[in-house]
C-alpha cells in the first residue's frame, strides 16, 4: 500500500526528477570563425603549423557528439585560400557538414566565388545564414535563421553580416546584393521568432566595435558568437569573450588554428528559459591535435591536384623582381591611367618573381582578387594617407604607392600641392572605407575600362611580356601632366585713368578710358608639368567699349601673354620668362603699344597658397623704340575658400635702373562665388600704375568688374 501511494504522489506531482532534468541543463557550443579556407596547417604570428581541417574535423567529431552539443562558424570560413578557392570552397563546405556544423553566417569571403556557387553551398550541408542580405526583388539568397533542438531546448541561430562588407566583395560576380541594417533584420527575425524559440543565439560577421554595438542594443539575445573581427595584436589566448553591462556575453576565436567551446548553463522558467551563466574556453589546433586520418587523405589529394593544375606556367622572369607589391601599384596605375597607384599589404603576400612563374605563384601572391577603381583626391587627402600609414602597427594596413614619392613629397617628380586632385587607381575595398582609410561614401568612385580586378590585370601584363623584366610597360609611368585653368566672364565694369595715365599712350595697360560699361574678360593658363620643370602660358585680356559721339571708344583694351619655364628640382627654382604686352585696337593716329619683357632669375613657394619670382629683366619697348634693364618681382596668392569658391592675387611689379629709372605695377585681384556647374559670380578689382622720369607723372588705372563668368580647371596625360 505504501508504494502504491508513493507511486501515486509522485505521478501527480510529474515526476519531480525527470522534469527538473528537461527544465535544467547545459548546452556546449562549439565555434570557429574566420577559417579562411585554410584546409592546412598555416602560420599564426611566430607559432607555424596551427589548424588544417584534419585536426579540426577530428576535434569536433570526437568533443560534439552528444544531444547538448551544438556547432557553428563565424563567417570566412570558405576563402581567400589558394587550395580552398581552386574548387570554389567545395571540400571546405562538405567537410563542414561532415564534421557537424549546423549554421554559418556568411562573411565576405563567402561572396569569393559569386552568388551562384554561394547559393549552391546553401542548397546543401550546414545552414548559411543571411538574415540582412537581399538581392533585389528576388528572393532573399539565404536563410534569415534556422531553429534546431537540443534535449528539449529549442534554440535559434540568427545570422547577420556587416553592410561593410558590401565594398569589399567583388560586385561583378554578386550582382544586385544588398545588406540592410543588421539591427533592423534582427528586429524582424526576433518578431518572426516569437514562440518558435527558447533561446536565440546571434552569429555575426563583423568588426569588433559594431559587433558590441548590436549587443548592447539587444539585451534579449544573450550570447552572440562573431567573426570577422581585426586579427588580434598579439597571440591570442584565454577566452576571446567581451562580456556587456546587460548581461550580454560575446565570443570569438582568433581564426583558423582555434576552436572556441561554451558552456551555457539554463533554466526553465514560467516566464521562459533563463541564462544562468556562460564559460568559454580556447583549443588550440596545434600538433598535439590529432588528425582525422580520412579527411587529410582529401585534402592532401586536392593539394596534389591543385599543384598539378596550376603548374602551368603562365610567364617568365627574365630578371628577378622581389618587389612584387610595388610592381603591383604600378601595374594598376598604368591600367588605369592615372597618376598614382595605391595598394594595401594585405591584398598580397609578396613574392618573388624568377624564371618561370606558375599559376600557382600568382594564387599565392594576389591574396584578394579586388576590383580596380579610380577616384579623385585632394594632395593633402593623399599626404594623410601616407601618414597614417606610417603610424599603422599591422604590415597588412601599410600602404604601397606608385607615382608619389613619399620621402621627396612629389608626384611623378612634381612637389605634391595641397589643393591639387590627383587621379588614383586603387582597390575597391580601400577606396570605400577598408581599414579606415576614407570615411565610406565621402569619396565619388568610376570603375574604369573593363572593371578589371588585380588577377586580370597582373595576368594581361605577364602574356604581353613573356620575358618579364621590372620596367616591362611601365617607362612611361614618370611623365608630365597638363593642366589648364581658365576663366571668360562679362561684367559691369568701372574703369578709372587720372590724367598722367593719358601722357603714357605706349604703356598697353594704361589705356583705355574712363568710364562705365559691359566689359569681357579672359584669364587662362595652361601649363605642362614634368619632373625636371614647368612650362606655362598665361593669357590675360580685357575689352570693353563705351559709344560716344556716335562712335566706339575703348574703355577697356588689354592683351598680355606671358610663358614662363621654372626649373622644379631646385629650390629656389630658377626660371626664365617672356611677357608680351599689346592692345587689341589702335587709335588710327598713334602708334600700337607693345613691349616685350625677358627675365630670369629665381621662384619660390610661400607656404600653401602663395609663391613668388624675383629676377633681372629686359624689356623692349617697341612703340616708344626705348629698352630697359630692372628688378621684376611677381608674387602669387590663391586660394579655395570652400563650396567652390576662390579668391587670387597675381602683382607684377617692374623697377627699371637705365635709362628711364621707369616704376610699373599691374595688380590682378579675383574673386569668384560659385553658383551652380561651372558658373560663378566673378568679381575682379585691378590696379596698374606707372612712371618714369620721361614723364615724371604717376599713371594710375584701376578697374572693377562684377559680372557673370564659366570657369574651368582640367588636368590631363
Amino acid at each position: 500500500m505504501n508504494l502504491v501511494l508513493t507511486l501515486a504522489l509522485a505521478m501527480l506531482l510529474g515526476f519531480g526528477g525527470p522534469s527538473r532534468a528537461q527544465d535544467e541543463g547545459t548546452l556546449t557550443i562549439f565555434h570557429t570563425n574566420d577559417l579562411q579556407g585554410q584546409l592546412l596547417p598555416a602560420s599564426y604570428f611566430d607559432e607555424a603549423g596551427l589548424g588544417g581541417f584534419p585536426r579540426l574535423c577530428q576535434t569536433l567529431r570526437s568533443m560534439a557528439r552528444g544531444p547538448e552539443t551544438l556547432v557553428v562558424d563565424g563567417g570566412d570560413a570558405l576563402g581567400p585560400d589558394p587550395l580552398s578557392r581552386w574548387d570554389g570552397g567545395k571540400l571546405a563546405w562538405d567537410l563542414m557538414g561532415e564534421a557537424g556544423y549546423r549554421a554559418v553566417v556568411a562573411g565576405n569571403h563567402e561572396f569569393d566565388y559569386g552568388l551562384d556557387t554561394l547559393r549552391v553551398r546553401a542548397a546543401s550541408g550546414p545552414a548559411l545564414l543571411g538574415a540582412n542580405i537581399g538581392v533585389g526583388d528576388q528572393s532573399p539568397p539565404l536563410a534569415p535563421f534556422l531553429v534546431v533542438e537540443r534535449q528539449g531546448l529549442r534554440v535559434a541561430l540568427v545570422g547577420l553580416t556587416s553592410p561593410a562588407v558590401q565594398r569589399i566583395i567583388n560586385s561583378r560576380r554578386n550582382h544586385g546584393l544588398q545588406f540592410r541594417e543588421p539591427k533592423v533584420a534582427l528586429r524582424q527575425a526576433l518578431d518572426s521568432l516569437q514562440g518558435r524559440a527558447d533561446l536565440v543565439i546571434g552569429l555575426l560577421h563583423m568588426e569588433e566595435e559594431d559587433a558590441m554595438q548590436l549587443a548592447a542594443e539587444f539585451p534579449e539575445v544573450r550570447l552572440f558568437i562573431a567573426g570577422g573581427f581585426k586579427q588580434v595584436v598579439q597571440k591570442g589566448g584565454g577566452t576571446c569573450e567581451r562580456r556587456l553591462v546587460n548581461g550580454t556575453q560575446l565570443f570569438t576565436t582568433p581564426g583558423a588554428g582555434f576552436v572556441g567551446r561554451i558552456e551555457v548553463h539554463w533554466q526553465r522558467r514560467p516566464a521562459g528559459v533563463a541564462v544562468l551563466g556562460c564559460r568559454g574556453e580556447l583549443l588550440k589546433l596545434d600538433s598535439t591535435a590529432a588528425e582525422d586520418p580520412s579527411v587529410a587523405v582529401r585534402v592532401i589529394s586536392q593539394a596534389a591536384q591543385f599543384a598539378l593544375d596550376r603548374s602551368e606556367v603562365i610567364g617568365w622572369a627574365s630578371e628577378q623582381i622581389s618587389d612584387t607589391p610595388q610592381l603591383v601599384a604600378d601595374l594598376i596605375r598604368s591600367y588605369m591611367g592615372t597618376e598614382v597607384g595605391v595598394i594595401n599589404l594585405g591584398t598580397l603576400r609578396p613574392q618573388v618573381l624568377e624564371a618561370a612563374i606558375f599559376e600557382a605563384d600568382v594564387d599565392q601572391w594576389i591574396r584578394f582578387d579586388d576590383a580596380v577603381v579610380t577616384t579623385k583626391i585632394k594632395g593633402s587627402e593623399l599626404r594623410r594617407l601616407s601618414s597614417s600609414s606610417k603610424g599603422r602597427f599591422k604590415e597588412a594596413q601599410h600602404l604601397v604607392f606608385s607615382g608619389y614619392d613619399e620621402a621627396a613629397d612629389r608626384v611623378n617628380g612634381r612637389p605634391l600641392n595641397n589643393d591639387e586632385v590627383y587621379k588614383v587607381a586603387t582597390t575597391a575595398y580601400l577606396a570605400e572605407g577598408g581599414d579606415e582609410y576614407f570615411q565610406p561614401g565621402t569619396l565619388r568612385l568610376k570603375e574604369a575600362r573593363a572593371k578589371a580586378t588585380l588577377r586580370e590585370i597582373l595576368d594581361q601584363h605577364l602574356v604581353r611580356y613573356p620575358g618579364l623584366r621590372r620596367r616591362d610597360g611601365l617607362d612611361h609611368l614618370v611623365g608630365s601632366a597638363w593642366k589648364s585653368r581658365a576663366k571668360v566672364s562679362g561684367s559691369l565694369a568701372r574703369t578709372g585713368l587720372n590724367q598722367s595715365a593719358r601722357r603714357y599712350p605706349g604703356v598697353a595697360f594704361l589705356g583705355g578710358k574712363d568710364a562705365m560699361t559691359w566689359n569681357s574678360l579672359v584669364d587662362g593658363q595652361i601649363s605642362r608639368e614634368g619632373p625636371g620643370g614647368t612650362l606655362s602660358a598665361n593669357l590675360r585680356s580685357s575689352f570693353g567699349q563705351v559709344q560716344e559721339a556716335r562712335r566706339f571708344r575703348e574703355a577697356a583694351d588689354r592683351l598680355q601673354i606671358e610663358g614662363v619655364y621654372t626649373w622644379q628640382k631646385k629650390q629656389p627654382a630658377p626660371f626664365v620668362s617672356l611677357d608680351l604686352n599689346t592692345v587689341w585696337t589702335r587709335n588710327n593716329a598713334q602708334t600700337r603699344p607693345l613691349s616685350l619683357r625677358a627675365s630670369a632669375g629665381l621662384h619660390r613657394s610661400l607656404g600653401k597658397q602663395a609663391k613668388a619670382r624675383l629676377g633681372l629683366g629686359l624689356e623692349e619697348d617697341f612703340a616708344r623704340h626705348r629698352r630697359e634693364v630692372g628688378l621684376e618681382v611677381v608674387p602669387e596668392y590663391r586660394k579655395q575658400l570652400g563650396k567652390g569658391n576662390a579668391l587670387s592675387s597675381n602683382m607684377k611689379v617692374f623697377a627699371g635702373a637705365a635709362p628711364t629709372r621707369r616704376l610699373s605695377l599691374q595688380s590682378f585681384n579675383s574673386l569668384q562665388v560659385h553658383l551652380v556647374g561651372n558658373v560663378y559670380t566673378t568679381i575682379d578689382a585691378n590696379l596698374f600704375v606707372h612712371r618714369d622720369d620721361k614723364v615724371d607723372r604717376l599713371g594710375l588705372k584701376t578697374e572693377l568688374q562684377v559680372g557673370l563668368g564659366y570657369a574651368w580647371d582640367k588636368k590631363w596625360f
